[in-house]
């Protein structure tokens, strides 16, 4: 009789422990892609000189360089395609939110022939 319940112990701390399992493994951090929302200006021009970005984005230009950098919406100089993404003045770092989708070509006021494109997605 003794060995029986010896038994029928032993059978249930065994039962007992099959469906608990120990993890050894730590668990993975969850990894984010850190998206550079920031175009650098400086004597060459805008790097990068294209950006994709969804609607409610902050794009960030920063003057790198010993140049005025005023950012503007094309066409120069009437700055009429997204008239309120437009610096009105040289500063060395500008933000903009795009509330807008589309397609919305930049200049440097100052030196229009610098510019690029910031395309704006839902």
């Amino acid at each position: 009789m003794k060995n029986k319940i010896l038994l029928l112990t032993a059978l249930t701390f065994l039962l007992a422990g099959c469906g608990a399992t120990t993890n050894t493994t730590p668990p993975k951090e969850s990894v984010i892609p850190i998206i550079s929302n920031t175009i650098t200006y400086n004597e060459s021009g805008f790097s990068p000189n294209s950006l994709t970005v969804k609607v409610g984005t902050t794009v960030t230009f920063t003057n790198q360089g010993t140049g005025s950098m005023w950012v503007a919406s094309n066409p120069h100089p009437t700055h009429t395609d997204l008239p309120e993404f437009d610096e009105k003045s040289s500063a060395a770092n500008y933000s903009f939110t795009f509330t807008k989708a589309g397609t919305w070509g930049f200049h440097n006021h100052k030196n229009p022939g610098q510019g690029g494109t910031i395309i704006v997605t839902d």
